[in-house]
């Protein structure tokens, strides 16, 4: 499971939007902080990609996995470059549910990115 978190993770950094949507299962559930849950892939992909578009770039570094059951968690490390430039490095876990073809049916990003300014 650990390498198909990092091969995620780098979906998302390099905003491949497409790979990012075959890590999810079509009914999967989204909740980045403390965020409205966002249900289903494609609802799921168009919201990254909004995030994404607001930044100049993204990048993990995961550090520390665990499994149990059919739940992974990864801790790590995630800097946001902002439009205007603006860094913030932040720490993250990434609690993910996974279904039986291996699927994520439930992602949940806690990360305090409070800090960011986004451009309107």
């Amino acid at each position: 499971m650990e390498q198909k978190i990092r091969d995620m993770l780098s979906a998302i950094d390099q905003q491949d939007m497409a790979a990012f949507g075959t890590f999810l299962a079509d009914d999967a559930r989204f909740v980045f902080g403390n965020g409205e849950a966002i249900h289903g892939r494609e609802p799921i992909v168009s919201v990254v990609t909004s995030v994404l578009r607001s930044l100049k770039s993204i990048a993990h570094t995961a550090d520390r996995f665990w499994s149990v059951d059919d739940v992974a968690i990864c801790e790590g490390r995630v800097l946001y470059v902002d439009r205007l430039g603006q860094k913030l490095d932040a720490p993250f876990v990434d609690v993910l549910n996974v279904n039986a073809h291996g699927l994520i049916t439930d992602y949940r990003v806690y990360v305090d990115a409070s800090q960011l300014n986004r451009p309107q």
